[in-house]
């Protein structure tokens, strides 16, 4: 030990310790401001103090470094590849009392190694941490940065500890380690820490957990005046790069709690997302008042970012990888509608799997696989109702006991030339899917209506040829071009050019039932329904990708009968009303116009053709229910889809659906303090729902559920908020295909208003509609679709 002459030191003190600074580098691409910062560490390195380069496998930079810093000793790095071999390294070679770590890419201030120095006279004190203050490249920081998410760039970041006060662990850019403190505990773990540019971490925090847990007494202390200014280059501020590095934060913190116990590797993490993140939301959305125009988006950024580090924390708790579907192994299955008040079916030899929906007076009992004792007989086999009836589970034997499968409908007069609901179908053209959809709604057994395609084509003319026939011999069909792309634009122009109060709207790739408009149009007898979605199957699963899809969730909802508001079901779903998954898809929904001229119709940066490419359905339903609307889930209102046939475009839908989730997240923490504090409380549980495998989300997916398509869903959350972003930037992205009526302003396009109420039979807000006759008959695509 050496001590400065003419010191003393008191008791439970000693004098001044010498100090080797240990800067590790990599690569010669930080070199101009690597030198600065060794030059500036040489000025004030003391007699018995040193300087220990450590150069991290590159050979020509090793070189470079010895001949330019002769009085500096530099090494190789003599472990793994990566900043905790170098820094091992570095220990090995250091002979002072204290070991003082500083990056490459960050330049000491004045009086920095003082300023750690004094700390280390007290014996107690085992490591402490300097300040770390970003020196942004470019001169500021990016006006969507926000200063809670310091961490995510190597720097400070608000909410951290005071002047002198303990701290769990330093930022490694500036951090000094009394040398004996490797004598208690091994140096840095190798197995985590950057190799590179990889923006992983958590080395120093693993480091101080271990020596604590080994020296409860052992101090960490925060020194921000000792401080350091750490160059943020452009590469980094960018919001790929925030997400990217959350990712891989989480990921980080979750290997380390694995390592040293959730506890104490959590411990301030509980602190900063609880506190930090929760108080910075409400601040930088309350900057909007301020004049501030970025603070939604640090809001977005920091809430979204801290979703993100969640994501990457709970893949980490993942079970292993499961393998991939195996082709040799999938059995097709065939979806029919069998009533039970009917003649029953027919299993045929080429049943590989046979599922039954099980109906009665056109409402959903039961879902049921046919037993493999009867897909075995050998030849066509009649199998009768009352033998299904044997199938039917607990839930499927309530439904058919309960009073609600037998609802009559009020018989209400047809009206010549009365249009009762107008139902959007926005396309591209699917060829035979549209062909088929189109049949579907035009063989409706309620007639009342209108069927508006919206040929979302850049140019006209391929629908057309498509629905040629169909367009010819019912007047009830029209065509309507929307250049604009995107499906909530051609949305937006189909509810315009609607003539009815009940719009209906469903997608290119589905088969209505016979009874589907019937049905959603009675769920409007009662005034406070605004809103009504069903239940939508899949019209069978004839290959892998489309039984994948249904272990990641499909489209159903169930087979009960659910009432939504704003403020129900908190009790049974604390993520209500954020789990807008629960209402119902945007394939299958109906709504009164008031409702969705309330919410503001979809929104254009939202869906496929959009900059985030999904999500406009779960974004109207939250739109509605905040606007005081009531959302009814009416399982007799069924449509039939037709899954993607790919694995490739699997893999794209689950990807854009995760951008989806993120992007409207982003954009209701932005709108409002009250709405980004709803998200924020929830973050935890929506973690857990998400990414955790037993969760209600996960827990029922197979043995073959490719984890390729968790991983395609994670990065679409991490991609969503940077994205919606971007939209809100681009003016003409967020305005363009959007519902505007004559009093909110100048529209998109010529004509696009909402239609003057008084030139057609209107239904008062709230009124009750007029429920259509009731129909039997003949079944849906049971009648023997596949």
């Amino acid at each position: 030990m050496t001590t400065t002459p003419g010191t003393t030191a008191p008791a439970g003190a000693q004098a001044d310790p010498t100090m080797s600074v240990v800067v590790c580098t990599y690569t010669a691409a930080r070199y101009p401001v690597f030198s600065a910062a060794l030059h500036e560490v040489a000025a004030q390195l003391r007699d018995h103090d040193e300087l220990v380069v450590v150069v991290d496998h590159n050979p020509e930079l090793l070189d470079r470094v010895r001949a330019d810093f002769p009085l500096a000793r530099v090494v190789e790095n003599s472990g793994p590849r990566g900043l905790s071999g170098a820094r091992n390294s570095g220990i090995a070679e250091a002979r002072g009392d204290v070991v003082a770590f500083l990056d490459d890419d960050a330049v000491p201030r004045d009086g920095w190694l003082e300023g750690l120095r004094a700390d280390f006279r007290r014996t107690s004190v085992g490591v402490v941490g300097g300040g770390v203050v970003p020196a942004w490249e470019g001169g500021r920081a990016p006006r969507w940065f926000p200063e809670e998410f310091g961490w995510v760039v190597g720097c400070d970041f608000r909410g951290m500890p005071d002047e002198g006060e303990p701290m769990r662990n330093p930022i490694g850019a500036n951090m000094a380690i009394r040398t004996t403190a490797f004598g208690t505990v091994a140096g840095f773990d190798t197995s985590a820490g950057r190799v590179g540019a990889l923006p992983v971490g958590c080395e120093e925090t693993d480091f101080c957990i271990r020596l604590r847990q080994a020296d409860p007494g052992v101090l960490v202390l925060r020194r921000p005046t000792a401080a350091v200014d750490h160059l943020v280059p452009a590469a980094r501020q960018k919001v790929s790069y925030v997400f990217s590095r959350c990712w891989h934060e989480g990921r980080s913190k979750g290997l380390l709690a694995a390592r040293v116990g959730s506890a104490d590797g959590l411990s301030s993490e509980r602190a900063y997302v609880v506190r930090t993140v929760g108080s910075g939301v409400l601040r930088h959305l309350a900057a909007l008042v301020r004049g501030q125009v970025a603070g939604p988006a640090r809001a977005g950024v920091l809430a979204a970012g801290t979703l993100v580090t969640a994501a990457g924390f709970v893949s980490t708790r993942s079970a292993a990888p499961a393998p991939a579907p195996a082709e040799e192994s999938f059995r097709p299955l065939r979806m029919l509608e069998v009533d039970l008040e009917g003649e029953g079916f027919t299993v045929t030899p080429e049943d590989a799997r046979l599922r039954l929906l099980v109906t009665s007076d056109d409402r959903p009992i039961d879902l049921v696989d046919v037993p493999e004792h009867v897909l075995a007989r050998p030849r066509p086999t009649p199998v009768h109702a009352a033998e299904v009836r044997n199938w039917l589970t607990e839930d499927g034997v309530r439904r058919l006991a309960g009073p609600d499968h037998r609802r009559p409908a009020p018989a209400v007069p047809s009206l010549p030339g009365h249009v009762a609901v107008s139902v959007v179908v926005p396309t591209a053209g699917r060829g035979e899917q549209l062909v088929r959809c189109v049949e579907s709604l035009l063989a409706q057994r309620f007639t009342d209506l209108e069927v508006i395609v919206v040929d979302n084509n850049a140019e006209p003319g391929h629908v057309a040829g498509l629905l040629a026939a169909a367009l010819a011999a019912d007047p009830r069909l029209r065509l309507v071009h929307e250049p604009a792309g995107g499906s909530s634009g051609a949305r937006n122009r189909g509810i315009l050019e609607a003539r009815a109060d009940v719009i209906a709207a469903t997608d290119d790739d589905v088969i209505a039932h016979p009874a589907w408009v019937g049905t959603l149009l009675g769920a409007f007898t009662d005034p406070e329904v605004d809103v009504v979605t069903g239940l939508v199957l899949a019209d069978g699963l004839r290959v892998p990708a489309q039984e994948t899809f249904e272990q990641y969730g499909g489209f159903s909802k169930g087979l009960d009968p659910q009432r939504f508001t704003r403020d129900s079901h908190v009790q049974q779903n604390p993520l209500h009303p954020y789990s807008a998954g629960k209402f119902g898809s945007g394939n299958n929904v109906a709504y009164r116009r008031s409702a969705v001229v309330r919410a503001g119709g979809y929104d254009p940066l939202l869906g496929p053709g959009s900059v985030v490419r999904a999500g406009q359905d779960l974004d109207l339903f939250l739109a509605v229910l905040f606007a005081g609307c009531t959302l009814v889930y009416e399982p007799a209102a069924m449509v039939f889809h037709e899954h993607r046939d790919s694995s490739e475009a699997l893999h794209r839908q689950v990807h854009n659906y995760g951008r989806g989730l993120a992007a409207v997240m982003a954009k209701h923490v932005s709108t409002s303090p009250e709405r980004a504090a709803g998200v924020l409380v929830r973050l935890p549980r929506a973690a857990r729902y998400l990414f955790s495998p037993s969760s209600e989300k996960n827990a029922d997916r197979g043995a073959d559920y490719p984890r390729s398509l968790a991983w395609a869903e994670y990065r679409g959350l991490a991609e969503g908020v940077p994205a919606y972003l971007r939209g809100r930037l681009d003016r003409t992205a967020r305005t363009t295909g959007a519902l505007r009526s004559p009093t909110s302003g100048p529209t998109a396009r010529p004509g696009a208003q909402i239609p003057d109420q008084s030139t057609r039979p209107a239904v008062p807000d709230g009124a009750a509609v007029a429920a259509p006759p009731a129909v039997s008959g003949a079944t849906g695509p049971a009648g023997g679709a596949s």
